[in-house]
């Protein structure tokens, strides 16, 4: 076939144009071909360059996330071991505080916590103050006199109980007991009176449930005298601010809390009814 376009017919011309642009087009797909596979191969290699740190990156922070909980509980357990010790403590100081008081002064052993405990005084005392609270002069019981109170009805818990009159563990054998040196029914200041929940018949075993406005009657041989409760707390043995006077005739009964455990008192705070 003759080279020179101008000895060639029209068909030939066409023909050979039309092979050049299949060539053409032919070496336009393998070039992009082989971009597609350089670009992939260089994101490949980015890939697997980059993946070590990113693995470095994560493990680093994992082991700061770990160091970082190990310090947190580690923090928590200083804190309790802290509390427990301060616990302890105290509870050394008012047993120490306890057995100076002891020393001191007759009958302190009875003023250091409050009454209504389920065991006898010396099941809780510390060994070392026995001997001492031996020593202590109990304090003596006023005769019965006519405005002394003698029996408490709580009606809303079914309470009928005899009054006697102290507070220790022999007198609440045998009922309720009015404190010695606390004021009688009617009278202005704070009547106390103390009950066991769990022994010896149970007496105060529900004045917890007690609400604001229930009626507690007291009685001397004289008359009855009506109180109208206030609220209750639930205090620690130790907290005796609770026997405290008041300038109004008021009411406090006293109980073990909670029921067979006895770790704390139960309070009942009432006002005489105008």
């Amino acid at each position: 076939m003759s080279t020179n376009p101008n000895d060639l017919s029209i068909e030939e011309l066409e023909k050979l144009l039309a092979e050049k642009r299949s060539r053409q087009r032919f070496s336009t797909r393998m070039e992009s071909k082989s971009s597609t596979l350089e670009r992939g191969a260089q994101k490949l290699k980015a890939a697997g360059a980059a993946r070590p740190a990113v693995n470095i990156v994560r493990v680093g922070n994992r082991l700061l996330l770990a160091v970082e909980v190990f310090a947190v509980a580690g923090l928590l357990i200083a804190g309790l071991a802290i509390f427990f010790r301060l616990q302890e403590l105290n509870r050394e100081s008012v047993a120490a505080q306890a057995g100076t008081g002891a020393v001191r002064a007759a009958g302190l052993e009875a003023a250091a916590t409050l009454p209504g405990a389920s065991q006898p005084p010396s099941a809780g005392t510390p060994e070392r103050f026995k001997g001492v609270l031996k020593q202590v002069v109990p304090v003596a019981i006023p005769m019965p006199g006519p405005q002394q109170p003698v029996r408490i009805v709580i009606p809303a818990i079914h309470v009928d109980s005899l009054v006697v009159e102290g507070d220790d563990w022999e007198a609440l054998k045998k009922g309720a007991g009015h404190r010695v040196a606390s004021v009688n029914p009617g009278q202005r200041g704070n009547m106390v009176i103390s009950g066991h929940d769990d022994v010896f018949g149970e007496v105060f075993r529900y004045i917890g449930d007690l609400k604001p406005g229930d009626e507690v009657h007291v009685y001397s041989k004289e008359a009855k005298f009506t109180y109208a409760v206030r609220n209750r707390r639930i205090v620690e043995p130790t907290d005796v601010s609770v026997l405290q006077t008041t300038t109004e005739p008021t009411l406090t009964l006293i109980t073990c809390y909670p029921y067979l455990v006895d770790s704390q008192r139960m309070i009942v705070f009432a006002q005489l009814a105008k």
